[in-house]
């Protein structure tokens, strides 16, 4: 068939835009034939796919193989890996997931390069790396916080102010009230 049989990653002697050649499994079967029998040519070729950034059913289909067939690999591999066996299956599991580490490692380097340019690029890892700390929802909470106590008010009636629950207590001259339908500032 007219599949090529090596692969290759785009060069900096082709600016790096050279197409992405993925190998056909040599035991490749015509399209229309699923692939039913695991094989190191199907482990590499998967893998190459994950590697650049394919979903392992996607790359899976690609290839020919059902979706169902691919995750029963790595069920029986992490089956082999349970009792210590060596196996074809615990292959497949180790090569999808070397696969999935090469393509977030190509990710996060990218991201991190660009971070020289463009900040956001670096907000976007650390909020996802450290979440606890930088995270949105952490930093919505801390900013909701500072906004509360700079009002003189709790969080919660913040929190209610904004989602138009209204507040529970704000009888004092000067504070913000808030009901459900206009938001106010008594005057002192």
């Amino acid at each position: 068939m007219g599949r090529p049989k090596k692969y290759r990653q785009p060069s900096e002697e082709d600016g790096g835009n050279a197409p992405l050649v993925i190998p056909a499994p040599t035991d490749y079967t015509p399209i229309g034939e699923p692939v039913r029998e695991i094989s190191e040519s199907v482990i590499e070729s998967v893998s190459l796919l994950v590697a650049n950034g394919c979903a392992v059913n996607v790359a899976a289909q690609a290839l020919g193989i059902n979706h169902n067939t691919a995750k029963g690999w790595g069920q029986i591999g992490r089956e082999h890996e349970s009792l210590g066996i060596e196996s074809i299956y615990t292959k497949w599991n180790h090569c999808i997931a070397v696969a999935k580490s090469q393509i977030e490692k190509n990710l996060v380097q990218a991201i991190i390069s660009h971070g020289s340019t463009d900040w956001k690029a670096l907000a976007f890892v650390i909020e996802r790396k450290f979440p606890a700390r930088w995270g949105t929802k952490q930093m919505e909470k801390a900013l909701a916080s500072e906004t509360a106590d700079t009002a003189g008010m709790s969080t919660a009636d913040l929190v209610k102010m904004l989602t138009g629950g209204g507040t529970s207590d704000s009888t004092s001259p000067g504070v913000l009230t808030v009901s459900n339908t206009a938001t106010t500032v008594e005057d002192e």
